[in-house]
């Protein structure tokens, strides 16, 4: 928190916005200090906050280095790192209007770019994880993934069921939901080759932990 207060401190009120984060503090700032006018600074929460740094850092330069849409990493320290704005819609605004344009081609090529990565052992996959769609970016008709504080590898399905789940969560009876969600995985399966299977059994895990979350939360605020 006090290096929080003193970037407050140090800089005019206007050149900095706080973005929403259940966990974090992440703030917009804009400045010319750094290589572009305006940058990201992402002060993690604790336990662990050092190694959240160390572990979002090396996932964004070896996302980098597969020429993978995410942001630019332009500084890390013990405290904090500072990113590349990008500047688009939160996938979550797309879904929320009822946007069925070229985000949802863009999303499924994304995750199945991501998807390529593989273990040591070759046995599993690179995942995402924590798939909500605020961590989703669609600018100039490319998706950038934000959000990498855990190293997983494991089933595809994984991801892919999260990100269905957050797409129809409470309004599962929307048609137009379900139409995202029908060209999302059709555009994964062509890129991947392959065909998913057993999807329902992914999405109701991800309303199960979404659930367990929610619960969590409204005991944490109680006490």
């Amino acid at each position: 928190m006090r290096s929080i207060n003193k970037l407050r401190n140090n800089i005019p009120d206007n050149s900095i916005n706080k973005f929403f984060s259940r966990r974090n503090h992440v703030f917009l700032l804009k400045s010319g200090r750094f290589h572009s006018e305006t940058v990201v600074i992402k002060f993690y929460s604790k336990p662990e906050s050092l190694e959240k740094i160390k572990t979002e850092s090396r996932i964004l330069n070896m996302l980098q280095r597969y020429q993978i849409k995410v942001p630019y990493l332009i500084l890390t320290n013990p405290n904090f790192i500072i990113m590349e704005y990008i500047p688009g819609k939160p996938v979550s605004e797309l879904v929320f209007n009822r946007n069925n344009g070229s985000w949802i081609v863009k999303l499924a090529e994304w995750m199945h770019q991501i998807h390529t990565i593989q273990s040591k052992s070759n046995k599993y996959v690179f995942l995402k994880g924590d798939c909500n769609l605020r961590n989703f970016i669609y600018f100039k008709n490319q998706i950038y993934g934000l959000d990498f504080e855990e190293e997983i590898y494991g089933d595809p399905s994984l991801d892919l069921g999260e990100i269905c789940f957050f797409i129809l969560d409470i309004r599962s009876k929307d048609p137009g939901r379900w139409q995202m969600i029908k060209k999302f995985i059709k555009t994964y399966e062509n890129c991947s080759g392959k065909k998913i299977s057993n999807l329902g059994k992914f999405i109701n895990q991800s309303s199960k932990n979404a659930k367990k979350r929610r619960k969590l939360k409204k005991v944490s605020l109680e006490h």
